[in-house]
């Protein structure tokens, strides 16, 4: 069995928190809990288990 990290996120997902992210350094706008997962998961996941969901985010953002 497979006891790597697995996150995924819709095209739908990547961009919304990709959009909330450029909000909050722009704007100063709330952080929303899709997001606020986002970033905890992306801190606490090592570089070896993070996958395609976690760049794509960081390439819209």
């Amino acid at each position: 069995m497979n006891s790597n990290f697995q996150y995924r996120l819709s095209e739908n997902q990547k961009e919304e928190i990709a959009q909330n992210l450029i909000e909050i350094l722009q704007n100063d706008a709330d952080i929303a809990n899709e997001t606020r997962t986002f970033i905890s998961n992306w801190i606490l996941t090592g570089p070896e288990e993070k996958r395609k969901a976690f760049y794509d985010v960081w390439i819209l953002f």
